[in-house]
């Protein structure tokens, strides 16, 4: 099943990111050497599953220009692909996610010439959101939570849709 998913991830990433890279070499010819190359080396490493390395290249990144909507895309694929090692229990798996959802927002935030593509991100991973009534057990809507691990970030619990 893991194999399955990282599968899954990987051709979703694929047909709906790349386009996107080839498109940001014309759309941020400013920030072109610096921010790109950074991009480019923060997508290898997470196809080598370096994830928090991944974001670490991805924020440097964003150092150089904060309008890179990629480079968000990158950090929320690195958090949903390491949700199964970093976890043991469903909910916590689920709960990174939101975290997912939050960088998919700013990406759009950041660069609205990524919203048609960040959208149908939102779409497919929405639908991996725990239920808030699994989360009404531990949390509620509204509530601001920390996700651990190496990504040690927090998100606030809401509805999917």
């Amino acid at each position: 099943m893991k194999g399955i998913k990282y599968q899954y991830l990987k051709l979703t990433f694929t047909i709906l990111f790349l386009p996107i890279t080839f498109f940001s070499a014309f759309s941020q010819i400013n920030n072109l050497t610096g921010s790109d190359s950074l991009l480019q080396r923060a997508q290898e490493l997470l196809e080598q599953r370096k994830y928090e390395r991944c974001r670490d290249m991805s924020l440097k990144a964003l150092d150089i220009d904060p309008n890179c909507g990629q480079a968000y895309i990158l950090i929320a694929y690195a958090y949903i692909l390491t949700a199964d090692s970093c976890f043991d229990k469903n909910l916590e798996k689920r709960m990174v996610y939101f975290l997912a959802l939050d960088k998919f927002e700013k990406a759009k935030e950041v660069d609205t010439l990524l919203t048609e593509k960040v959208n149908k991100l939102i779409n497919i991973y929405s639908n991996y959101l725990p239920d808030l009534e699994e989360c009404y057990c531990f949390f509620y809507e509204g509530d601001t939570v920390k996700i651990g691990c190496w990504i040690n970030e927090n998100t606030v619990i809401r509805n999917a849709h």
